[in-house]
């Protein structure tokens, strides 16, 4: 057996979530699947760097909120990555980061309590319209306009525009197995395990 590489390791977090009406769980549906249509055109009411969960805690996802549609209802658009917020960037700037980094750039967002807690994110994209969407195996770019502002929300291709691993102090790095077309899902109660 050999050892994966440090471009090999599993990102994309495998998860459920529940079927309404019933006990059973399934796996929700990827970006791949539903295609990037289906999230175009949207206006995001709210977003979160808090969920899903293992049972004993959170993984961190990242999702927007989309609203409904007179083709789909409301629902999260989720990046399923451990502290997936550590992997976006907002017109260029870490949404998040480690405690430890704040000095090579203060991020958008922090939650770690008094003067350490912040949002800078939210008034740039709740309201905004979802007006394009591009994902790849190894990107994703989501242009947001409210009014006549618009933002670019993404996971860069090139990866050393993100912040380090906040305990290793690592770069990050995508693994060339996985693809982001099935990182990013839709889920509508947004409550993954």
């Amino acid at each position: 057996m050999t050892t994966p590489g440090p471009d090999e390791t599993p990102l994309i977090i495998s998860c459920t979530e529940p079927v309404a009406g019933s006990a059973e769980r399934r796996a929700p549906l990827t970006v791949r699947t539903a295609g990037e249509a289906r999230i175009v055109g949207r206006d995001v009411q709210a977003w979160s760097g808090q969920l899903g969960s293992y049972g004993m805690g959170g993984y961190g996802f990242f999702g927007l909120r989309l609203a409904q549609t007179a083709n789909f209802p409301a629902e999260w658009l989720i990046l399923t990555l451990f502290a997936a917020d550590n992997w976006l960037l907002l017109d260029g700037q870490w949404v998040a980061a480690h405690p430890a980094l704040w000095t090579v750039q203060r991020p958008l967002t922090a939650d770690f309590g008094g003067d350490e807690s912040w949002d800078d994110l939210s008034a740039r994209i709740v309201g905004a319209r979802l007006v394009a969407a591009t994902i790849t195996d190894t990107a994703a770019r989501f242009m947001l306009r409210q009014g006549s502002t618009g933002a670019l929300l993404e996971v860069p291709a090139e990866a050393a525009l993100l912040p380090p691993f906040g305990g290793t102090g690592e770069p990050r790095h995508w693994n060339p197995r996985e693809s982001l077309r099935d990182a990013w899902v839709l889920s509508e109660s947004g409550d993954l395990h």
